[in-house]
């Protein structure tokens, strides 16, 4: 995707460059309609992104997945169109569901990506406002902290 196309970022540049070596991913929180459209993203140091979502929406099946540093991401699977991402799940190192926002049990298939072991997810990007759900989205990562891991 060209990154002229992305309307929503966060953390944004300025904010990851600001962004404590010890920040971590706390949760992540979903909305559906028709498909995933709403995320906001939460950090263990507090700070929140806003919620991503488009304005007047209806956004059913809430949900909040809580992350654990001992337990950490190393893929994340999901199913989509050309257009939206149905479901989404995060799975550890020996891709066992770690949890996932599948508010229409289509299931635990679909496109798979592996973060390197020395990556972690702390924030989030796409589109938004072009349909009813986000027409795009991904992750931002950063290299973990060597100190979190040990």
């Amino acid at each position: 995707m060209s990154a002229s196309l992305i309307n929503f970022e966060w953390p944004t540049q300025h904010q990851f460059d600001l962004m404590s070596s010890n920040a971590r991913l706390q949760s992540l929180e979903f909305g559906y309609h028709d498909a995933i459209s709403s995320v906001r993203c939460t950090l263990s140091d507090t700070n929140s992104s806003p919620v991503f979502a488009h304005k007047g929406t209806l956004h059913e099946s809430p949900k909040t997945i809580a992350f654990n540093a001992n337990n950490p991401v190393r893929y994340i699977r999901a199913s989509e169109t050309r257009d939206c991402v149905q479901q989404i799940y995060f799975l550890d190192q020996h891709k066992n569901v770690i949890d996932g926002y599948d508010p229409f049990s289509i299931g635990n298939f679909g496109r798979e990506i592996e973060l390197r072991t020395s990556e972690e997810i702390v924030g989030v990007y796409g589109v938004v406002d072009k349909r009813d759900w986000l027409t795009s989205f991904g992750f931002i990562t950063k290299m973990r902290n060597s100190a979190a891991t040990e």
